[in-house]
């Protein structure tokens, strides 16, 4: 695999994201600042939100399009958005995410699923990456 190429995000496009996961988180900080109850952790390089999506956002052919599950929402805060080396974290993990996800599929296609997690068949014990966007902010 080409371990340069980072892969467009589907079904959760960066269009989604900033419209149906950031909405409430950015109105959650303007209320309530740090004491937002979204914010569940923090680095030195990016703010970690939790987040509810409907189904049909995150998964191709969901049992149920409109049930509600819960994400995490990472952010790059944007006084690294300009480094190089930060920007290039955040593609590289990015990339190992979707790198993870095709793995998973070649061993479940090879050996079976292992068990089920919110209705989807998986194999590997990891948080799955639903999408990501690089314009105009970094959001895995």
């Amino acid at each position: 695999p080409n371990w340069r190429v980072l892969y467009s995000s589907a079904p959760l496009t960066c269009d989604i994201i900033l419209r149906e996961l950031m909405q409430p988180i950015t109105e959650c900080l303007q209320q309530n600042g740090a004491h937002c109850d979204m914010l569940i952790d923090h680095g030195y390089f990016r703010l970690v939100f939790k987040s509810e999506a409907p189904a049909k956002y995150l998964y191709e052919n969901p049992s149920d399009p409109e049930q509600m599950i819960a994400v995490v929402v990472k952010v790059m805060k944007t006084e690294f958005v300009d480094w190089s080396t930060d920007w290039m974290r955040h593609i590289r993990e990015a990339i190992f995410m979707q790198q993870l996800q095709r793995w998973e599929q070649e061993f479940m296609a090879k050996y079976g699923a292992q068990f089920t997690s919110l209705g989807q068949d998986r194999a590997f014990y990891f948080v799955p990456e639903f999408g990501h966007c690089l314009y105009p902010t970094y959001i895995t």
